[in-house]
């Protein structure tokens, strides 16, 4: 993404910031205040870490739609995302530090942060139809039925098919660059809910106990960065944010709820705050380590 792979002749976002010798350029370059940077660190990790994840049987993909094809009802779905970020497994308490076992840090505002943001998106009464109406009476009796006249010809047979017709897997959805129609569908949405987007989740607690809005993480920042992480020229081929599969009936609802959570964690971590290091909870000794003060970014 910087420096190090412009001087390597690769392509890069932003040449001129040297993340090995200045990792804190992801929040403090001229690239970052009311940019992008920060959340394209952020959905570069969520693809790697989130996206990816496939362990004793737990698919993230797989496990997203289930939420979504139960109706929404199963939330422990989002848990299991808060245990992944934090500690690296689906199922907590999971190995910590040392032989102690640990549980995910703010689960449950993560998971009432995730509710609330479905609920901003109007996901439920976007994509759940009412039934049809009963059709009205007619004004007209309807009329008495013929009675058609029997024949004698036989119906025709329709010879068997020559040759056996080839099946053709369906894309996964994580094979690629997105389809077109799902990257479409997922900015015509986040367009439209651009307000409430803004207005009630890029807020950050001031220090007069006020929520203001984030400075660090704004619409037009995060906007860019979906963009450079959905057309390919983001991070690498591979490193798609998933935005449904573009081919379902459900395949915004998907794309959605990917979206609902990374924000949930981005929100409860980061935008709250409006920081960008990683807030460390783990105690090694009864101390935090130094070590564990990682510069994930948003999200983690």
């Amino acid at each position: 993404m910087g420096k190090r792979a412009a001087d390597e002749g690769r392509e890069a976002l932003y040449p001129q910031i040297d993340f090995c010798e200045f990792p804190q350029g992801v929040c403090s370059s001229d690239e970052t205040y009311g940019g992008e940077l920060q959340w394209m660190v952020g959905f570069f990790e969520w693809t790697h870490r989130i996206q990816e994840y496939d362990v004793d049987g737990w698919n993230y993909i797989e496990k997203l739609k289930e939420f979504v094809d139960g109706g929404y009802e199963d939330w422990s779905f989002v848990d299991a995302v808060s245990g992944i970020l934090n500690i690296g497994c689906h199922d907590p308490p999971c190995a910590g530090f040392g032989d102690k076992a640990v549980e995910p840090h703010n689960k449950r505002d993560r998971n009432d942060t995730f509710q609330r943001f479905l609920n901003q998106l109007q996901v439920a009464r976007s994509f759940r139809p009412p039934p049809k109406p009963t059709p009205l009476p007619t004004s007209k009796p309807t009329l008495e039925p013929t009675n058609g006249k029997p024949t004698t010809v036989k119906p025709t047979q329709l010879d068997p098919p020559t040759e056996t017709p080839t099946k053709s897997s369906a894309p996964t959805a994580l094979q690629g660059r997105p389809l077109p129609e799902a990257v479409e569908a997922m900015e015509e949405k986040i367009i439209v809910s651009q307000d409430r987007f803004a207005d009630l989740l890029l807020l950050c607690q001031h220090p007069s106990g006020e929520m203001w809005p984030s400075y660090l993480y704004t619409w037009s920042g995060f906007q860019r960065a979906l963009k450079k992480m959905t057309s390919g020229t983001g991070p690498g081929e591979k490193n798609f944010f998933y935005v449904g599969d573009g081919y379902t009936a459900k395949s915004l609802e998907y794309g959605l709820v990917n979206m609902a959570a990374f924000v949930s964690h981005a929100i409860v971590k980061s935008i709250h705050y409006d920081a960008c290091d990683e807030n460390s909870y783990d105690l090694v000794n009864f101390r935090y380590p130094l070590e564990s003060l990682r510069l994930y970014c948003l999200i983690v």
